[in-house]
């Protein structure tokens, strides 16, 4: 199941940013027609959460991933095959369509079949294993499109995904561990969720934190290396590598991190939104004192390890939330997280587009924005940075103790 949920996370990260300048060099499209590649993607996988989580819930985590593995599988190989913009878009749909399944089902035979107190570690493990897929997707995928191609790198990848779910087919029928609690089919856990009040925090904080991370991740950050830092593409796909591998330890990291301090999870929370506005900050100022690439390289690496949130985050929802829908409320901030990546790589795409006049284009067909687009989009991150860290202020620790057992907001 974790190389399934490795594969498709590269595809998730690979487009746009690994390949912004070649799909823009070869489609002839604007900045916002290319990260509409990633936000296409991303607002049908957000917007499928709340089915697929309810779908995990009254089927289980198993015959979803089969499910779920199929659709991204095929949507990895048609992308490469596509002649026009339609068609990339088209296949990107499908891919997203079966990746929103595979990582709700994980969560949810992680929850059934081990321990709650192994669940932090656990999730770290599953949340490592995608970013490694994300690694792949940096300096390795730079490499093998120089070499051979965007397109055949893409059809590799994923024609490997489409074997590694052939073997889920042929092992995963082999568990019979899941009961369903209900048969019933319904959102009302899902208007439970979103009423509960000590969730808001989090919400807040999925919205903002993870979509800054990722945007610079995967849709704009390697652009900006190119453009301002003056950066070759191996380069800045090394400084997206490193940014990667940092939030992948980090991530696996996270269950032994939270033993050392008690059990906490808030400072975690505090922490992440820390970074971010550190990070937003730094990476603001560099651009307009003209620095150099070290400053960058820290601003990323702030960045990487404030995706400490996700697992912290993802423990957190199971322990606020009815453990039987445990699938529906991760399902719910991830879908938040996931809206809130699209809404900035569109946000993106726009400002780039705005300074495109004073852009300069070179002899093959490479368009490089000015400093004034870079410089506005890190302002704007820097603003969603302090309303963040001041959400999760409110947040309520929980030491690892289930919701029923805490007091409530009133009290």
């Amino acid at each position: 199941m974790l190389a399934v949920y490795g594969f498709s996370f590269f595809h998730r990260t690979a487009v746009p940013g690994t390949i912004f300048n070649e799909l823009q060099q070869e489609l002839n499209l604007s900045a916002s027609a290319i990260v509409a590649l990633g936000s296409v993607f991303l607002w049908v996988y957000g917007s499928m959460q709340l089915v697929a989580g309810i779908a995990v819930d009254r089927w289980g985590g198993t015959r979803m991933l089969l499910w779920g593995g199929f659709f991204a599988a095929a949507g990895a190989i048609l992308f490469p095959l596509a002649d026009t913009p339609g068609r990339l878009y088209l296949s990107r749909a499908i891919a997203a369509f079966g990746d929103s399944f595979i990582y709700l089902a994980i969560l949810k035979e992680v929850h059934l079949l081990f321990s709650p107190r192994r669940f932090p570690a656990l999730i770290g493990v599953a949340q490592f294993a995608g970013l490694a897929g994300g690694m792949l997707a940096m300096l390795p995928f730079e490499r093998a499109t120089h070499f051979f191609g965007w397109r055949h790198a893409l059809l590799a990848m994923g024609s490997l995904m489409a074997i590694g779910v052939v073997a889920n087919f042929l092992v995963l029928p082999k568990l019979k561990h899941f009961v369903p609690h209900t048969t019933a089919f319904t959102l009302l856990p899902v208007w439970e969720i979103l009423g509960n009040r000590r969730n808001w925090p989090i919400f807040v904080s999925g919205f903002i934190n993870f979509p800054v991370y990722f945007v610079l991740q995967v849709g704009v950050g390697k652009k900006f290396l190119q453009d301002f830092v003056g950066l070759s593409s191996r380069q800045a796909a090394t400084f997206t590598l490193i940014m990667m591998t940092a939030s992948a330890s980090l991530c696996l990291a996270s269950g032994f991190l939270l033993h050392l301090t008690g059990g906490r999870r808030k400072p975690y929370l505090v922490g992440a939104a820390s970074l971010v506005l550190g990070a937003a900050g730094l990476l603001l100022a560099g651009v307009l004192c003209q620095a150099g690439a070290w400053l960058f390289l820290t601003g990323y690496i702030l960045l990487a390890l404030s995706n400490i949130a996700g697992p912290i985050s993802t423990t957190m929802m199971k322990e606020l939330n009815d453990s039987r829908h445990v699938a529906q409320a991760l399902a719910v901030v991830n879908a938040l997280a996931y809206f809130g990546v699209a809404v900035l790589l569109m946000v993106s795409g726009a400002v780039l587009d705005l300074f495109q006049a004073g852009a300069e284009k070179t002899a093959m067909g490479l368009v490089i924005y000015p400093a004034h687009a870079y410089a506005t989009l890190f302002a704007i991150f820097t603003g969603l940075a302090v309303i963040t860290l001041t959400a999760t202020g409110f947040l309520r620790e929980t030491h690892g103790t289930h919701s029923s057992s805490l007091p409530t907001p009133s009290e």
